[in-house]
């Protein structure tokens, strides 16, 4: 576990194996950044369209997911 580690702060690590989609792999990759300003926040995982889509597919299309408040639990609103 600690030579993965070191891979990941180096910025060196392997890609997934191919069974995963190349969407799941864009998204790892994203949040394995060296540089911890550079990762995408939770608000932004959950906007992008394939994440989007797994949410309107086991959710069903009105399902929101709004962002959290300061100061306030999650807040989940179906539309």
């Amino acid at each position: 576990m600690n030579s993965l580690f070191k891979k990941i702060i180096a910025g060196k690590y392997s890609g997934l194996p191919i069974q995963y989609s190349a969407e799941l792999s864009t998204v790892i990759k994203s949040l394995l950044q060296v540089n911890p300003k550079m990762r995408p926040t939770c608000q932004n995982i959950l906007n992008t369209e394939s994440v989007k889509a797994r949410i309107s597919q086991y959710f069903g299309e009105n399902y929101l997911i709004q962002e959290r408040q300061p100061n306030q639990g999650s807040r989940y609103k179906k539309t």
